[in-house]
């Protein structure tokens, strides 16, 4: 039992390191790029559009879509607010892949560029758990392979051992069937009164999320431990 627990714990902490690696190689690569081939020079705005979508909870989302030409190249950008067209600004790009740039007067470092994109909280976040998680794999992965010795067992303690794994499955069966009510309920709930207006496959992972966020707190507010 307790080596399946470990195959778990390390599946789940390896599948969520790989997930934040993913999530965060793209923007990594961009700014080892721009730190390393950026090049400053002047952009001038030739069209801009403003335009408005759904967001969710019914907020708005507000884009200001520029189309900068720089160098021979173009590309849009998004400032944050109307720049008129005609406006010449700086702008850092890459000299290698032009259609990787950012505003900017200088270039700067790897740390700048990543900490404009994910602020400080976010860096110290992200650096957190690539550096925690693959030590707590490492010692789970360790655990596995060298378990602690333990001495054999009596027949009188198999017996108590297996008589405690039975009522563990009874005590992780009970609250199963109605927290899966409950979860199902929420997501049939979520998806009739969610954002209609954004695109349905969002509505379907935002719903999905939040169900079985309230499926995980329904089955841990119903089980019950073993006493004593």
């Amino acid at each position: 039992m307790e080596r399946i627990k470990l195959i778990f714990k390390i599946a789940a902490y390896s599948s969520f390191l790989i997930l934040v690696i993913w999530y965060s190689s793209g923007s990594i690569l961009k700014s080892y790029d721009l730190a390393q081939n950026g090049k400053v020079t002047t952009a001038r705005v030739i069209a801009y559009q403003y335009s408005e979508s759904s967001g969710r909870k019914g907020r708005t989302n507000r884009h200001y879509d520029h189309l900068i030409a720089f160098s021979g190249h173009k590309g849009l950008i998004d400032f944050g607010e109307e720049v008129r067209v005609g406006t010449q600004l700086y702008i850092v790009y890459s000299e290698t892949n032009p259609t990787n740039f950012v505003a900017g007067k200088s270039k700067l470092s790897v740390f700048e560029y990543l900490k404009q994109e994910h602020g400080v909280v976010g860096l110290i976040v992200g650096a957190f758990i690539v550096a925690f998680l693959p030590l707590e794999i490492f010692a789970l992965t360790r655990q596995f392979l060298y378990p602690p010795y333990k001495a054999k067992p009596t027949q009188a303690e198999i017996r108590l051992e297996q008589i405690e794994i039975d009522n563990s499955r009874v005590r992780l069966k009970k609250p199963l069937k109605r927290s899966l009510s409950i979860g199902l309920t929420s997501f049939v709930l979520f998806i009739i009164i969610g954002d209609h207006g954004s695109q349905y496959i969002d509505l379907i992972i935002t719903s999905a999320s939040f169900s079985a966020a309230i499926f995980v707190f329904a089955y841990i507010a119903t089980y019950k431990p073993r006493k004593g």
